[in-house]
């Protein structure tokens, strides 16, 4: 044989390592997700505390106990002489009460507060430190009774049938008419946790309330408060400026 001809030596190949590439993508790979993993932690741990801070707030002021009637005597015990005077230039009617009460305005939708001279066509008095919750309230609210396009009759029957009606009204009694301060109106009384008013509908704390409308001068007067002597007692002072 020709040794010539001879295959040549094969050289032995060493296949590339493959850790190395393996390596050098698995470390900014693995640290993503822990990452991402901590800023879910951080993120749980600040929602926690705050939604224990929100609840906490919330059990407060559920927790806070009501005015009850002797603070509400010792409220009024002042002569009403001493009382503080609210005075609306819109609707030129005054009404006092006693020095430690809330006057502003109160907004249904959003359940706050304004503490403050009130609104044009709505007063809120609040007799406790709840201003977050209806809670011992009166409010005058008056409406343009050619904008509401009801008579008075029908205005009050109306919403007198949807109060009578509702499932969170226990007790309710006869639609009386009246005249006050010599203007005709209806009054009435129920117990519920729910008030139906003219402009607005919502929750109030459980307990007794009066319903009283009047019209004057094709606007019309709506009162809403809790039963009581010291109620009646600032509803009393209520006058239209001569």
């Amino acid at each position: 044989m020709d040794e010539t001809q001879q295959v040549p030596n094969q050289i032995p190949v060493t296949p590339l390592p493959i850790t190395t590439p393996v390596t050098t993508q698995a470390t900014p790979t693995s640290k993503i997700p822990m990452i991402f993993i901590t800023v879910i932690v951080v993120l749980l741990g600040v929602a926690s505390y705050f939604g224990f801070k929100y609840y906490q707030h919330k059990q407060d002021l559920t927790q806070q106990p009501a005015a009850n009637s002797s603070d509400l005597e010792l409220s009024s015990s002042a002569p009403i002489e001493e009382w503080k005077k609210y005075t609306n230039t819109k609707h030129k009617y005054y009404i006092k009460q006693p020095k430690d009460a809330l006057v502003g305005s109160f907004d249904a939708r959003s359940a706050l507060f304004k503490e403050g001279i009130g609104d044009e066509d709505q007063l809120d008095i609040l007799l406790s430190s709840q201003t977050e919750l209806f809670k011992n309230f009166i409010q005058i609210e008056v409406t343009d009774a050619t904008a509401y396009k009801k008579s008075l009759a029908d205005a009050v029957n109306d919403i007198y049938s949807k109060q009578k009606e509702h499932f969170q009204t226990t007790i309710i009694s006869e639609l009386i008419p009246l005249k006050y301060l010599g203007y005709d109106g209806y009054e009435y009384t129920f117990t519920g946790q729910a008030m139906v008013a003219l402009n607005w509908g919502g929750v109030v704390e459980e307990g007794e309330y009066k319903v009283r409308i009047f019209e004057k001068d094709k606007y019309y007067f709506a009162f809403y408060s809790r039963t009581g002597e010291i109620f009646d007692k600032i509803l009393s002072t209520f006058r239209f400026e001569d």
